[in-house]
């Protein structure tokens, strides 16, 4: 996971300005993050991103078609993750910030393809949750819900029909 210093030393892959928190965090919300591009909140916000960054070395409409399906995945993972949010309620602040659960979600969008098994996605989500709060299965797993698995199946289930 990036830090602050770190986003900020991040250059913008359209225009080579520092990225920032912000532009990290709508890169992530945007899919830019899952095609491997990051940019600045002013190219997001200019609509610069709808086109390929000049380090783009593919055909155009494949980037275009790639990062709105990317940028769909994200939200749709992040939507099913906060609404059967896995974490005790007092660790959470998943109802107060729609993008809360956007790097999770982008995770899973880079670790599998839209096409593959419900076992891999779910791995792929496991492996994000375990990444940024433990193993829910230890000792100091007080942190997820007691039906942790549960919930991860509806998220599964939830994101990959496209729906909450």
């Amino acid at each position: 996971m990036v830090n602050d210093e770190q986003a900020s030393q991040e250059s913008c892959d359209w225009c080579g300005s520092p990225v920032g928190v912000y532009g990290r965090a709508l890169s992530l919300r945007h899919g830019l993050a899952a095609l491997g591009t990051k940019a600045c909140q002013t190219c997001v916000n200019g609509g610069m991103t709808d086109r390929p960054p000049p380090i783009w070395l593919g055909v155009p409409a494949t980037w275009i078609t790639s990062r709105r399906s990317c940028a769909e995945r994200v939200k749709s993972w992040s939507a099913a993750i906060a609404a059967n949010d896995p974490l005790e309620p007092w660790l959470s602040e998943s109802a107060l910030d729609d993008a809360y659960w956007d790097d999770v979600g982008t995770e899973v969008v880079i670790a599998v393809a839209p096409d593959e098994s419900t076992d891999n996605h779910r791995a792929a989500l496991v492996t994000a949750m375990i990444s940024r709060f433990g193993t829910p299965d230890s000792a100091d797993a007080s942190v997820y819900r007691e039906d942790f698995h549960l919930r991860v199946d509806r998220i599964v289930a939830s994101a990959l029909s496209g729906g909450t």
